[in-house]
């Protein structure tokens, strides 16, 4: 990580806008840089700035109690650990901001910043806003408080605590190390280092041993409580599902033989269901093919009608050609009138335009003279205007410059007298500010006075303030021994009652059998899952009975169907027969009716003679000649052969009728048969299942202690008030196991009870240590802060003797010096040398001033004398261009002479081009004439064609209509069908004719299917037997698979036994190696206080640290080396110029020891690591207590450590170290709390 800057605002004392930009000069070649203020003037408040920036967080508020409150305005408070606190009194926002280069080699910039409500100075302190973003790219990465933390921990490897002990060493934290006890050190060295969490891991490793013991003792528990089979009974098992198997076997070939016995039964069945479902198709095909009679006869017409379709079309064609033509011809005679008279129009437009033409050309060249006068006039015109526009320009520019230098004279004459003036009022001026002249010459020495005087009085105030503090907290300090002490003995009472109930605890553990309880709860939850099925099984016994009544009640009705549709098929069949008779018996009559009423037989009667023989039969005798009596007796006739039909048809649909009813009742009692013995099988395995489920519910209700009585026959009502009271017990003992697992978390509660009372106890005794150390040291504190108050005070009355004459002139009392003092001190000098330096301005002004002056007044006259010689110039010059001008509007009309010429140019070019656009226009015309003679003369010719072919097709036609015996209204409303319309006509009724052969053709085939389907039978097997048969076979099989499956659930129950055995004697097995594994952890560094872990961990990082200062002191001072001490972290000085003899660090100099506690600082700095290394180091140690020679020391220490790669950063207040730091970030004070923060560096510094 690499700092590059730090800049904030309102920051504790800091108020102004500062920055430390570590990247540029002066700073950025500084190996050692100084920050140099006087106390109090906010030079740690740099230091907070940069962890505030990164962190949201600054060392000074991690000291003491973060809980402590401090006031915030009226009504509010803050925490006294809440970084908001170094915001500036009355600031209305504040803002830290940190530029640093990461571990990953980007620039980042965090920033902290924080505003109060409305932007108020009395607002409250709102929400810390922090960003963290990526200069290299200019995105944001993070813009959340938890967010940014991380970003920062990320990039930069450290966290706060390890910055402030690798970036930033703050005050007191140099010698702690070194004075404090083998206690003290300790708990440095867990508070600097962060050896706190081996105390976390000590008391971890204490409470997982403890765990893993109680894990290995439940494991033994559990595996105590499970059962499993004897190798007896699981082999009886075994051996009885084997001759199950061997008889499921045997029964197998039997049902595959009943099975296609069946099927070929059920074929029959479905034979005769297509049969019947056939002979309806053929007779409804039959029905439509009947319905198409007429349209057959349509069709029969419409052929005979097409072949007059194209005659019809060519007459009708050859008429719409006639009507076309005869329109073309009228629109060509009209389109030849208007060419004609066009043409003619042409012809005498042409001959007024060329005439036209003729007399332009004429009055063009009547004015050739004309325009080459207006030429030469036009040329000398011009010259003219030129000689008077640019004399014009000359009168101008010369009245110009004379106006120009005229004005300047009158200014700087002007000047000139303001300055005589300005002379007199400086000098008065300055001799009214000549008794401010001493305190002006002395101006820095009385400031640096004031200045001196105000840090003396904040010092006495701040060591009075120091006092009272210091008494206050050694009161508190009292106090708290006091509440230690209160708080010892509530802990050793809750000790002894944790104890109590521990042993409390135990006896009741005891008195209860654990694994006993666990056996009966997993038997009664077993018990519960058979009672369960038990109840299922009475329920499928039940509904298997009720199956079996209804299926009784539809054989019954099934029976009765099949009967009704017999009578009624008896009754259809001699209707039929009746019908049949009748029809054959009118047939032979019918016929000869039909023969006599045919229009043959009516002709031949017409011309029979009476008395005369017939030449058909010979009789002389003719008793039809009446027609309409033959008529009568023929529809007779007809009607009654009609009925006779219709009688059979009816007769034959009942019958079809009355077998599709038998097949459906046939169906429903097979159907019923089958649900019967279905729902006896059903009832059977019921009964199985619940004798089955009785017997292991006897023997689950003896392990879970309950003793349940059950009928032979299943009952619902019986399973479920036993499952009442199988669940009651199972609630009872889960209670009495709860009441266990109860007693064990109250004794693992009291155990920690125990052991936390145990600890606070050991706890507070190093806090009882700590207070009473504490109150000794507020007393000291006291005593020196008083005599510093004191020393200031003695500061403050030398300063105000001194500053007494000076504040006399000013006319201020001697008492005061506060920053307005200062402002005052300024302002007087300010004004005495503001009055010296107008006093010579102005003499310098009165000299400068008087030469122009006059200058100017001599330049503006020669510029008036030039401009009066220009304007005769010009008056002559527009004299003769209005001669010229006049003489050239006599001619052509004053209008100039090209465009005059251009004019002419431009009518005669247009009546030229009028005359050549007539003369086309007529050509035009005359071929446009030509050419509407020709299309009348073809429209003549085509209109004559056009009638004749009408009259030919006119004459097909009309022999088309005699030819096929139609006229014309007939043939055009059989024409008038579309051809597409006949032929989906047409096709209809073939459809129709093919669906009724496809008809008989498959009543034919299924004639046959039955006849096939009846010969495949098997003799002597009928289906009532078949079914018999197979429903035994099944109830057989279903006994056989019911206990099957009682044999796998018992040996699969057994197998989940013997697993979970095996599985939980391996998971004892690595219970017991983990047990003792913590154990042995345990014993090696567990306690219940973390003390054990804790010293092996502080004993380990003090080596590191003593061989990692010792790298720095054989660079910083190579006389001493550190050593471990005999006592726990005690540390001695080897000093080598002394024969390597062994000292205690007490008896070190103050610069040796100054020296002693910079190397275990840097040592400390370094525990990072190199991943985290920083090359920027900030000292927060004032050197105030080293003499000269030590401070000396000190700086040859300083001033090597550059050579490490580190750029250091001290902050100081003493002289002596400050001027041998060139390069210095001053913290100036200017009153109020304010300071200004300033980078100063000697002249001819790098980039100064």
């Amino acid at each position: 990580m690499r700092l590059l800057a730090v800049r904030g605002r309102n920051i504790a004392s800091l108020a102004e806008p500062f920055e430390l930009d570590l990247s540029a000069e002066p700073l950025a070649s500084a190996g050692l840089f100084a920050i140099v203020g006087r106390t109090g003037a906010g030079k740690s408040s740099i230091l907070d700035a940069l962890c505030i920036a990164l962190y949201g967080a600054c060392p000074r508020n991690e000291v003491g109690d973060g809980g402590e409150e401090v006031p915030d305005g009226p009504g509010r408070t803050l925490k006294a650990g809440d970084p908001r606190t170094c915001v500036s009194r009355g600031a209305a926002e504040a803002f830290a901001e940190a530029d640093f280069v990461g571990v990953d080699g980007v620039t980042y910039r965090a920033r902290w910043a924080v505003r109060r409500a409305r932007n108020r100075v009395d607002g409250t302190l709102q929400k810390v806003e922090r960003s963290v973003t990526d200069l290299d790219r200019g995105v944001v990465v993070a813009n959340q408080v938890t967010e940014a933390g991380a970003v920062v921990v990320d990039r930069t490897r450290l966290t706060f605590a390890e910055f402030c002990r690798t970036v930033l060493l703050p005050q007191g934290q140099f010698d702690a190390l070194l004075a404090a006890n083998a206690k003290d050190r300790a708990a440095l060295l867990e508070k600097i280092t962060g050896t706190g969490h081996y105390r976390d891991i000590s008391i971890a490793a204490h409470r997982h041993a403890a765990d893993a013991a109680a894990r290995v003792h439940d494991h033994e528990t559990r595996r105590a409580a499970t059962g499993v089979l004897a190798d007896d009974d699981r082999a009886a098992l075994d051996a009885e599902r084997g001759a199950l198997d061997a008889a499921e076997t045997a029964d197998a070939d039997r049902r595959t033989a009943v099975d296609e016995a069946l099927r070929r039964h059920r074929a029959v069945a479905e034979a005769g269901r297509r049969l019947a479902a056939a002979v309806a198709s053929e007779i409804a095909a039959t029905e439509a093919a009947r319905a198409l009679d007429d349209e057959r006869a349509a069709l029969v017409r419409l052929a005979a009608a097409e072949p007059l379709r194209a005659p019809r079309e060519r007459r009708d064609g050859a008429a719409a050609a006639v009507g076309r033509a005869e329109a073309r011809h009228t629109e060509a005679t009209a389109r030849l009138d208007a060419a004609a008279t066009a043409a003619a129009d042409a012809t005498a437009a042409a001959m007024r335009a060329s005439e036209a033409a003729r007399a332009g050309e004429e009055r063009a060249r009547a004015f050739e003279p004309l325009w080459a006068e207006a030429a030469r006039l036009d040329a000398e015109l011009a010259v003219a205007l030129a000689e008077e526009t640019k004399a014009a320009e000359e009168a101008t520019a010369a009245a110009g410059e004379r106006d120009r230098l005229d004005a300047e004279a009158v200014r700087l004459e002007g000047v000139h007298a303001d300055a005589e003036r300005d002379l007199v009022a400086a000098a008065t001026a300055l001799a009214a500010t000549a008794a401010l002249e001493p305190l002006a010459a002395r101006r820095d020495d009385v400031l640096a006075l004031l200045a001196d005087r105000r840090t003396a009085r904040a010092d006495a105030e701040t060591g009075h303030a120091a006092a009272r503090a210091a008494h206050l907290a050694e009161r508190a300090a009292a106090d708290d021994l006091e509440r230690a002490a209160e708080a010892d003995r509530t802990a050793r009472d809750a000790h002894a009652r944790a104890v109590a109930d521990l042993d409390r605890f135990a006896n009741d553990l005891a008195t209860r059998d654990e694994p006993a309880l666990r056996a009966r709860r997993e038997a009664a939850a077993e018990l519960f899952r058979q009672v369960r099925d038990l109840a299922k099984a009475a329920r499928a016994h039940d509904t298997a009975r009720a199956e079996h009544d209804a299926a009784t009640r539809r054989a019954e009705a099934a029976s009765e169907t099949i009967a009704a549709a017999g009578r009624a098929a008896e009754a259809a069949e001699r209707e039929r027969d009746a019908a049949d008779a009748t029809e054959k018996a009118l047939a032979g009559p019918y016929e000869r009716a039909a023969a006599a009423a045919s229009a043959e037989a009516a002709h031949l009667r017409r011309v029979l003679v009476p008395g005369e023989a017939c030449p058909v039969c010979g009789a002389t005798d003719h008793p039809v000649l009446a027609d309409d009596r033959v008529a009568g007796l023929l529809a007779a006739l007809k009607a009654d052969v009609d009925a006779a039909r219709a009688r059979r048809e009816a007769a034959g649909r009942t019958i079809l009728d009355a077998g599709r009813t038998a097949a459906r009742g046939r169906g429903e009692a097979e159907a019923a048969a089958k649900a019967l013995a279905a729902a006896d099988g059903a009832v059977a395995a019921a009964c199985a299942d619940w004798h089955t489920g009785v017997e292991a519910a006897g023997r689950l209700g003896a392990a879970a202690g309950l003793a349940l009585d059950w009928p032979d026959e299943p009952a619902e009502a019986v399973a479920t008030a036993a499952l009442a009271v199988v669940e009651e017990a199972g609630r009872s003992l889960r209670a009495e196991l709860d009441a266990v697992e109860t007693l064990k978390s109250a004794r693992e509660a009291a155990i920690t009870a125990r052991d936390r009372a145990a600890d606070a106890i050991a706890a507070r005794a190093a806090t009882r240590e700590r207070l009473a150390a504490d109150r000794t040291g507020h007393a000291t504190a006291a005593a020196l802060a008083e005599r510093d108050a004191a020393a200031a005070e003695r500061r403050e009355s030398e300063a105000a003797a001194r500053l007494a004459p000076h504040l006399e002139v000013l006319g201020i009392a001697a008492d005061r010096c506060d920053e307005s003092v200062d402002d005052a001190v300024r302002a007087a000098a300010d004004r005495r040398a503001a009055a010296v330096a107008a006093h010579a301005a102005a003499i310098r002004a009165e000299a400068a001033t008087g030469p122009a002056a006059r200058d100017a007044r001599a330049a503006a006259t020669l510029a008036a004398n030039a401009a009066t010689r220009t304007a005769d110039t010009l008056a002559a010059r527009r004299d003769a261009a209005a001669a010229l001008r006049d003489a050239r509007a006599a001619l052509l009309g004053g209008e100039a002479t090209a465009v005059h010429r251009a004019r002419v140019s431009d009518e005669l070019t247009e009546l030229r081009d009028t005359a050549a656009t007539a003369a086309k226009a007529n050509s035009d015309a005359a071929a446009t004439l030509a050419a509407a003679r020709a299309d009348v003369a073809g429209a003549d010719h085509a209109l004559a064609e056009a009638r004749e072919s009408r009259v030919d097709a006119e004459t097909d036609f009309a022999d088309a209509l005699v030819r096929l015996g139609f006229d014309e209204a007939g043939a055009a409303d059989l024409l008038a069908v579309p051809t597409d319309t006949v032929a989906e006509r047409r096709a209809a009724v073939a459809g129709a004719d093919d669906r009724l052969r496809e008809a008989a053709a498959v009543v034919a085939e299924r004639r046959i299917d039955l006849a096939d389907a009846e010969a495949a039978l098997p003799p002597d097997t009928a289906v009532e037997a078949l079914d018999g048969e197979r429903l035994a076979l099944d109830e057989a099989a279903r006994q056989r698979r019911t206990r099957l499956g009682a044999i796998a659930a018992a040996l699969e129950s057994d197998d989940r036994a013997r697993a979970r055995v095996t599985e939980m004697e391996t998971e004892l097995a690595a219970a017991r190696a983990d047990a003792a594994v913590w154990a042995a952890v345990a014993e090696a560094i567990g306690s219940s206080d973390g003390s054990k872990f804790v010293k092996v961990a502080q004993d380990v990082t003090l080596g590191v640290l003593i061989e990692l200062a010792n790298g720095h002191l054989a660079y910083l001072k190579p006389r001493y080396v550190l050593t471990r001490g005999v006592g726990d972290l005690a540390i001695n000085v080897i000093d080598r110029d002394m024969g390597d003899d062994t000292r205690s660090v007490r008896s070190l100099s103050g610069g040796e020891r100054f020296l002693v506690s910079l190397a275990l600082a840097l040592a400390l700095s370094g525990l990072g690591g190199r991943e985290t290394f920083a090359d920027t180091l900030f000292i927060d140690e004032g050197f105030g207590s080293l003499d000269a020679a030590s401070l000396e020391m000190a700086m040859d220490a300083l001033e090597a450590l550059q050579g490490q790669g580190r750029t250091v950063g001290v902050i100081s207040h003493v002289e002596g170290m400050t001027e041998r730091i060139p390069v210095q970030v001053r913290v100036e004070a200017k009153g109020g709390g304010r300071s200004r923060v300033q980078v100063v560096a000697p002249a001819g510094w790098a980039g100064a």
